[in-house]
């Protein structure tokens, strides 16, 4: 089976998102019935999050650090390589977050302190003069002073970016910025909040059960770094679905 971890990890028939090809789902993986308390897991990690591949690649790669579980996980059909995850940084749609000599355009990329993380920001018009900046896994709404240039040649608006919101430096548009303008900005942090992650299962009694099973309670217990911790699992989790690894 191709992308047995994967497969097994998430209880999906397709891998990648809409506008994905980077995780090849396997035709013959059929999802397993699993229980509410296997599925909250899964919630908990940001599994059922179809809308993007972050994490994918991010519990990918951290299994790709581990050599004795990967080689647990008996996953030698893969259709990725860590080295083809994109690079950290911002994908924009209708927009463009740019640099010039005024102004250096960045995602600060914030260190993320829980989950879901924050990856993508919808900017509105609301007046000439204001926007909304709605982050979308979050929920999180702020109103921001905004300016637009006037050039409808050279679009560029300037936004009183607020603390909350990881921005700096300007937009060029690729539109006037009028009613009914929506631009959008997805990013990719540079750093994952294996601690958070950690948590969320550490307090579900069924991922209790899993360790049981594969006897790895002290094991788990008596690891101290996050990522060696949820790395585990992850392997836990994904080995423990029978359609990915059926019971012997």
């Amino acid at each position: 089976m191709i992308n047995r971890f994967l497969h097994g990890l998430t209880n999906r028939r397709t891998l990648s998102n809409a506008t994905g090809t980077l995780f090849t789902s396997s035709p013959d993986f059929v999802p397993a019935p699993l229980t509410a308390a296997a599925q909250q897991l899964r919630t908990a990690l940001c599994l059922d999050d179809q809308n993007t591949d972050y994490y994918l690649q991010a519990y990918a790669a951290l299994i790709e650090a581990y050599p004795d579980l990967k080689s647990m996980l008996n996953d030698p059909a893969v259709s990725y390589s860590v080295h083809d995850f994109l690079p950290r940084g911002v994908v924009s749609v209708n927009c463009a977050l740019v640099s010039n000599s005024a102004s250096s355009g960045t995602f600060t990329d914030p260190k993320p302190t829980g989950l879901p993380l924050a990856l993508t920001y919808n900017i509105g018009y609301v007046a000439s003069g204001l926007c909304q900046i709605t982050q979308l896994e979050t929920g999180v709404q702020v109103m921001a002073d905004c300016l637009a240039s006037a050039d409808p040649q050279e679009i560029w608006l300037r936004i009183n970016w607020p603390s909350n919101i990881p921005f700096s430096g300007l937009l060029q548009l690729n539109q006037p910025w009028a009613p009914g303008l929506v631009v959008q900005l997805i990013v990719s942090p540079s750093q994952f909040p294996y601690a958070a992650a950690l948590a969320g299962l550490a307090s579900q009694p069924y991922f209790s059960l899993l360790l049981q099973r594969f006897q790895l309670q002290e094991t788990f217990q008596n690891t101290v770094d996050p990522q060696d911790s949820l790395a585990l699992a992850l392997a836990v989790i994904a080995s423990g679905n029978p359609a990915a690894y059926p019971p012997s």
